[in-house]
């Protein structure tokens, strides 16, 4: 799973990168860089929290953190609240936060006009 995300971070995201820089990228592509990855962080943390109760194998929190940095993390935060889990494991809320942190200061700099 892992390999597979990293696969499209490599392939997907500079793709992305060009197309927004050339002004060519359609909307509906922006809204699914979003939603398709929070569903993603979405379903692995409702999957993570079913597993664990069941004393199943669990989803890496490596895994979890990948698809929070690709874009998934207002899923990840949704089903935090929603599943009432990884909302104590203060390792895991640290990496989480500062996934966030990093992507509100690259939204701020595109605001504000920083990478022109």
């Amino acid at each position: 799973m892992t390999t597979f995300l990293l696969f499209i971070a490599i392939l997907v995201l500079p793709a992305l990168a060009m197309g927004q820089a050339a002004g060519t990228l359609p909307v509906w592509m922006l809204v699914s860089c979003v939603a398709v990855p929070s569903v993603v962080g979405f379903v692995l943390i409702a999957v993570d929290k079913g597993r664990a109760r069941g004393g199943q194998r669990r989803v890496p929190e490596s895994t979890l953190h990948l698809v929070e940095l690709l874009g998934g993390w207002p899923g990840s935060y949704l089903a935090q609240l929603w599943c009432r889990h990884k909302t104590a494991k203060a390792s895991y809320r640290r990496i989480f936060w500062a996934i966030v942190v990093l992507y509100q200061l690259v939204a701020i700099g595109i605001l504000l006009g920083w990478a022109s």
